[in-house]
C-alpha cells in the first residue's frame, strides 16, 4: 500500500508538469495493423514486437520498463514477446491505474484503453495522460472497456484533459421526488454506505458506468430501480476531489463512501497529496461539490425500468438497459410504478368495459 501511494504521488508530479511525452518506440515498428502502448507519467511505449531475447536491446528496454514502471520484469521470461504480453502477463499491474495499457489500431488511428481490474479507471474525457497521448500519436478515437465487456467510445475532440459539461450520479426512485423538488442536497444523516457522513458535500463522476454502480448499490440498500442523473455543474469553482482520491488516492481499493475506518487509520503518519487530489479527480473523473446542486442543472434522468419484469439483473445491467427520461416521464414513472407495480414513462389507458355475459 506505502508503495501504490509513492506511484500515485509520483504520477501526479509528473503529469501536473508534463508538456510532452518521452515517446519509445513508433507506430510503424511494426507492419501489423496494430501496435501495442504503455503509458505512465512522461513516458509512452509504443512498439508490438520485442527485441529478440539476449541481446543488450533487449536487456535496456526491460532495465528502462521496469525503473519507469516501478516492477521487476524478466527479459528472458518465456511469456514476453511482444509489449502487450508485458501487460497482460505481469501481476504487479492488476491494480495500477496510474499506468496505461492499450493498443492503436493503425487504420482508424483508435487508442484501445484495456480494462482494469483496480477500483479507479481513467476518463479519457478528463484525463491528461490520455490527452498527451491523443495529441502525440493523433488519435482520432478512444475506446475503453467498463463492466463486463461494455466498451463505450469517445471522438478524439471530446478528450480534453479537463471535466466535460455533463456529470453522472447514482441514485433510486425512492429519492426521485425530493431530487425533483430540491435537487441533489448534502446528507447530514449517514450515506447509503454504512459509517460515512457527507454534511456538506454531494459526489457524481464523468463516467456514467461509476454512476450505475452507485445506483445499484443504492438500490439494493433503499429499495427501488436503480436512477441514474445526468446533471450540469453549476459552478466549476465549487469542486472538490472525490472522497477517495482526497486521502490517497484510491490506495484503499475502495469506492469513494466505502471502508471508513480503514480512511482513519490510513490518515495518520502519512502525507496528504491536499494540492494534488484534483489532478487525480480529473484523471478518474470522480468528484465532489460543495453545497446543493438545483433540479433544474439536471439535464436527463436514466431509470432501469421494471428490471424483474424485463428480466434483467440489476449488478450486471449496462447503460445501453436504462432509459433515458425527462423530469415529466421519470414522475409519471413513480406514480405507475407505485399504483400499478410496473412503471410506465406515460399514464396507462385502460378499457373500462365490463365482460357481458
Amino acid at each position: 500500500m506505502k508503495q501504490l501511494l509513492e506511484n500515485w504521488q509520483r504520477f501526479v508530479e509528473e503529469v501536473e508538469t508534463l508538456e510532452e511525452l518521452l515517446v519509445h518506440g513508433s507506430l510503424n515498428d511494426t507492419s501489423g495493423p496494430n501496435v501495442n502502448v504503455i503509458a505512465h507519467g512522461k513516458d509512452l511505449w509504443v512498439m508490438r514486437e520485442l527485441p529478440p531475447r539476449e541481446t543488450p536491446e533487449r536487456e535496456r528496454l526491460f532495465k528502462q520498463l521496469s525503473n519507469a514502471l516501478d516492477v521487476e520484469l524478466d527479459p528472458e521470461s518465456p511469456w514476453y514477446d511482444t509489449l502487450g504480453d508485458v501487460a497482460y502477463h505481469t501481476d504487479d499491474f492488476e491494480d495500477r491505474p496510474d499506468v496505461l495499457f492499450g493498443d492503436v489500431d493503425k487504420k482508424t488511428m483508435t487508442l484501445n484503453i484495456q480494462g482494469s481490474y483496480s477500483t479507479f479507471k481513467l476518463d479519457p474525457r478528463s484525463s491528461l495522460l490520455v490527452k498527451k497521448i491523443v495529441d502525440t500519436l493523433g488519435i482520432r478515437n478512444v475506446t475503453y472497456m467498463y463492466g463486463e465487456d461494455e466498451e463505450e467510445e469517445v471522438h478524439g475532440s471530446e478528450v480534453r484533459g479537463e471535466m466535460p459539461t455533463i456529470a453522472f450520479h447514482g441514485t433510486t426512485i425512492t429519492y426521485l421526488r425530493s431530487i425533483f423538488k430540491f435537487g441533489l442536497v448534502p446528507g447530514k444523516s449517514e450515506t447509503n454506505y454504512e459509517g460515512i457522513t457527507h454534511n456538506d458535500s454531494v459526489f457524481f463522476s464523468t463516467r456514467f458506468d461509476e454512476a450505475l454502480h452507485h445506483s445499484t448499490h443504492t438500490a439494493e440498500k433503499k429499495g427501488g430501480h436503480p436512477v441514474v442523473l445526468a446533471l450540469k455543474v453549476p459552478d466549476k469553482s465549487k469542486l472538490i476531489p472525490d472522497y477517495d482520491i482526497d486521502i490517497g488516492a484510491g490506495d484503499t481499493g475502495c469506492f469513494d463512501y466505502v471502508c471508513s475506518k480503514l480512511r482513519d487509520r490510513q490518515k495518520k503518519g502519512r502525507r496528504v497529496m491536499k494540492q494534488k487530489s484534483m489532478t487525480l479527480s480529473n484523471e478518474f473523473g470522480i468528484y465532489g461539490y460543495k453545497g446543493r446542486i438545483p433540479a433544474s442543472f439536471i439535464d436527463s434522468y436514466y431509470i432501469l425500468m421494471n428490471p424483474a419484469d424485463n428480466d434483467i439483473d440489476v449488478w450486471h445491467s449496462s447503460k445501453d438497459d436504462f432509459t433515458r427520461m425527462n423530469q415529466e416521464q421519470a414522475s409519471i414513472y413513480i406514480d405507475t410504478f407505485e399504483e400499478y407495480g410496473v412503471g410506465y414513462t406515460e399514464y396507462p389507458e385502460f378499457d373500462d368495459e365490463e365482460d357481458e355475459e
